[in-house]
């Protein structure tokens, strides 16, 4: 009885000290769990969506953020599109051209560091970065009309 003791308490130390080990593991790379689109297709050019544009704009901080716009039909809202966090805006290209079919107008933002664009991403960057396309929606797209906000996994944290 004695053996069993000694070996669930060996047991229970080593899955003490593997937990330990995970848990300082996802602390020191929580960075690139939440952010793991640096190796994704670049957005520096419209692939997929029919009749959008790229659109350069440059945050408070000086770095160039792009993001894909197209213009809604005359009756149509734009939605701004926030993607998740696991890609770039050509790996989203499918839905937004569904969205654009539809005859919805899009503003896409691609996030700093996603498929090779400038900066790292951060919490704070990502929402000053979200709130400067809305700021800039009516001169991108010419609509009026408030926009439909959409956003899917980390981009919905942004869309908050």
């Amino acid at each position: 009885m004695h053996w069993l003791k000694r070996t669930a308490s060996w047991l229970l130390g080593i899955a003490a000290v593997g937990w330990t080990i995970v848990c300082v593991a996802m602390i020191i790379f929580r960075h690139d769990l939440i952010y793991p689109f640096r190796d994704w297709p670049s957005a520096d050019r419209v692939v997929g969506l029919p009749g959008a544009a790229v659109v350069q704009m440059t945050a408070d901080d000086g770095t160039n953020v792009l993001a894909w716009v197209s213009r809604p039909n005359d009756t149509m809202p734009v939605i701004l599109y926030f993607m998740g966090n696991a890609g770039s805006l050509p790996s989203n290209a499918p839905r937004l051209a569904e969205l654009v079919t539809a005859g919805y107008g899009v503003a896409a933002l691609n996030y700093r560091g996603a498929g090779g664009a400038e900066g790292e991403p951060r919490q704070s960057a990502l929402i000053s970065d979200g709130v400067m396309l809305a700021a800039n929606l009516t001169e991108l797209t010419g609509s009026t009309q408030p926009p439909v906000i959409y956003g899917i996994s980390l981009g919905a944290a942004v869309a908050v």
